[in-house]
């Protein structure tokens, strides 16, 4: 990629280019249908609008701006809420409004708002739990200068690099999307197609439980209580905004769990929560189970893992939406409702195969996912390190401080060089150990093959096992941070 012209820069605070917009008006004193921008509308780091509001909505005094002007949010600018105004209309006073003058370009500005040496720059002279940035901090930064026409060509490079950023994200969704419909319509066939024979939930249930109704707290006194926070989408267990509830001895027995339960939402706001359910496991068989849970205990001669399954299957959960569906706001589903579900009935050896198949599916599901998000994420890292360059920010001291400074990935290197690959059990070890070294951030499977020399299937392999197991190893997350999928040790 051949670079922009660079010559003719000249050094200048930003001050000097732009001006601070500082009209403002109560919202009585605007028409009804203008246009309001909040905080949560802009997205942030990517420097566009994801909705407009109105004004009928605000009652605090606002800030005006006219189509052109700069919007930058000063309320924790860590965020980089930052867009350029397409119409005429008000925004927050958490906003500073900026208009350009001649010598510099709209985008550009925003392009210097949105990179990541005027993020540190800002955040290096704001403090507190909601740091809050001026207008004289954001003039004081300097920048190199170029001619308008550079501006233009550098704005347009990274409009395409953007559009490319955006057709990354775009498979990733496609990818996520039809991989969902995948598994749900591979599960649908396996549980429901040819079905033989058909029975009452019950007949598949030692008991359906509801969960205690003793108030739960942090604080770690009394027992784990598993609520609605703790059933993830994925059917996993997720400990990590756990409550504890003082439940007397004599009732503990009978919110308690076992390896092998279901845990089901029965009763929430929103329909599509209404019969989300979880697979306990050994890990969490002493914790007990929250009111707004039911406990499905399965028979002998019922997996846990089938269960799990049957009640994720999409004709199961058009009959939850059935009968949990209620006009006073509050959805509920009762376990006298529930165990009268016709579902079918698998022979064990069925239920093995069929939980197999669909694990097995979920794990190739994950692998290739956590190859595409790493894509994302590099793609946007890329545009990061060219929009850096094109700026004048590529040698920025606090990043090569940041590359230079030893960190685990150091550790993950020497410990693979010690390791002999004997049998997968060895590769086992050795991912527990890489994960150990990066707990809490964990690590995608990417990284992981990148720091360990196994070949692909034996590491697939390996991680599938460790995911799957009884008890489980392994859980994978959504990582908000790096915006990707890792792998971390099982709570």
């Amino acid at each position: 990629m051949s670079h922009p012209k660079t010559e003719a820069k000249v050094k200048v605070r930003l001050g000097d280019l732009i001006d601070q917009v500082r009209e403002s008006a109560l919202p009585g004193e605007l028409p009804t249908d203008s246009h309001f921008i909040g905080l949560e509308d802009i997205i942030p780091h990517e420097g566009v609008l994801g909705k407009v509001s109105q004004i009928t909505s605000v009652k605090s005094r606002v800030s005006k701006f006219e189509t052109g002007d700069v919007l930058y949010g000063r309320l924790r600018p860590y965020l980089r809420k930052s867009a350029i105004a397409e119409f005429n209309g008000s925004a927050s006073a958490e906003f500073l409004v900026m208009r350009c003058s001649s010598r510099i370009l709209s985008r550009y500005l925003l392009m210097i708002l949105l990179s990541e040496d005027f993020s540190k720059y800002i955040s290096n002279r704001v403090k507190g739990d909601r740091p809050r940035t001026s207008y004289d901090t954001v003039a004081g930064y300097q920048i190199d200068l170029p001619p308008i026409e550079v501006q233009t060509e550098i704005c347009d490079r990274d409009e395409k690099l953007a559009l490319a950023v955006a057709s990354v994200e775009h498979a990733v969704d496609t990818h996520r999307n039809a991989a969902s419909d995948l598994t749900n319509a591979l599960r649908t066939r396996l549980i429901w197609k040819n079905c033989e024979v058909k029975t009452s939930l019950d007949q598949l249930l030692e008991s359906i439980d509801y969960g205690t109704t003793q108030k739960s707290s942090y604080g770690g006194i009394g027992v784990p209580t598993l609520r609605i926070p703790n059933i993830s989408s994925n059917g996993d267990i997720d400990t990590s905004d756990l409550k504890y509830t003082p439940i007397e001895k004599s009732d503990i027995e009978k919110y308690q769990l076992s390896d092998g339960d279901v845990l089901m939402i029965r009763s929430n706001g929103s329909l599509s929560l209404v019969g989300r359910a979880a697979l306990v496991y050994e890990l969490h068989a002493t914790y007990a189970f929250a009111g707004y849970l039911l406990r499905l205990r399965p028979k002998q001669g019922v997996l846990g893992g089938y269960l799990l399954q049957l009640v994720k299957s999409g004709p199961f959960l058009k009959m939850v939406e059935k009968a949990a569906r209620s006009s006073t706001g509050i959805n509920n589903l009762s376990a006298a409702r529930l165990k009268k579900f016709i579902v079918p009935l698998a022979s064990i050896e069925k239920q093995k195969t069929i939980v197999d198949t669909l694990e097995k599916l979920q794990a190739e599901v994950f692998l290739s996912s956590e190859y595409l998000e790493k894509a994302k994420f590099n793609a946007k890292a890329l545009r990061e390190k060219i929009r850096d360059v094109w700026l004048g920010n590529s040698a920025s001291h606090s990043v090569l401080a940041q590359s230079t400074r030893p960190t685990k990935e150091n550790n993950l290197e020497d410990l693979t060089l010690q390791m002999d690959w004997d049998s997968i059990e060895d590769i086992e070890s050795s991912i527990l150990e890489h994960i150990d070294l990066m707990q809490p951030q964990g690590v995608g499977f990417e990284v992981l093959s990148s720091k360990m020399r196994v070949e692909y299937e034996p590491l697939r392999d390996a991680v599938f096992k460790l995911l799957t197991g009884n008890p489980k190893m392994l859980s994978q997350e959504f990582d908000k941070q790096s915006r990707s999928i890792v792998l971390r040790r099982a709570k």
